[in-house]
């Protein structure tokens, strides 16, 4: 099914003003769930010296499944399935770094790769269909994507939305793989392609000043 506009289906409480919104299929369960990071912002919370994750493992309100220590005050908090098992664990983008852990666990990075400059906003998603999940830094219009979390040149370059609004990444058209998309003031447009040009879809869903995330059940589209 095509992404549009509509009611909302859930809503549910996690986490506090000025925490990071993120989904992920924390078990392989299928479906994506909630998480916060706290501490993403320098000086967020003062003397805070690390990222805290927060993942919710089940759909809906209620307190975190997990607490993670993982990454620092200025870090971009990322997470994807980076080794094809089914399930969505952690990881952090540091200036063009990305530190991956392959367990929703504290510790050293199981993956460490240079991708993309400082300054790039990264996105992840399984561009070639693989059931792994691939990086992404998008500079300006332009998106540069890999099919893995390795170091390498970008297999994919292309120029796609308005630079000022939020790119992220979904499966739009329901075929398994992920392709980029823009939010900006509630207005959302996607591609269903990597080769750019102009959107595939647009709706409104959302007001000026919400944080978009990318939800999603197995066999859901």
């Amino acid at each position: 099914a095509q992404p549009g506009p509509g009611a909302v289906d859930q809503t549910f409480v996690l986490g506090v003003v000025g925490d990071v919104p993120l989904m992920g299929d924390w078990t392989g369960a299928g479906v994506a769930t909630a998480a916060v990071v706290r501490g993403v912002r320098q000086g967020n919370l003062g003397d805070q010296t690390s990222l805290v994750w927060y993942p919710r493992q089940v759909e809906g309100t209620g307190q975190p499944d997990l607490i993670i220590d993982y990454g620092a005050p200025g870090d971009t908090p990322v997470a994807g399935n980076w080794t094809g098992n089914g399930v969505d664990t952690i990881g952090v983008v540091r200036g063009n770094q990305w530190l991956l852990r392959t367990r929703n666990s504290g510790g050293p990075p199981d993956i460490i790769a240079t991708f993309g400059e400082p300054g790039d906003i990264p996105v992840v998603g399984d561009w070639d269909g693989d059931g792994r999940d691939g990086i992404g830094m998008v500079r300006g219009s332009t998106w540069y994507l890999r099919n893995s979390a390795t170091t390498g040149p970008a297999e994919y370059v292309f120029d796609f939305g308005d630079p000022t609004a939020i790119p992220l990444a979904g499966d739009w058209d329901g075929t398994g793989n992920d392709s980029p998309g823009r939010f900006k003031d509630g207005q959302w447009t996607y591609s269903n392609r990597l080769t750019g040009g102009p959107p595939d879809g647009q709706f409104s869903f959302g007001v000026t000043g919400d944080r978009p995330v990318v939800w999603r059940r197995l066999g859901a589209g």
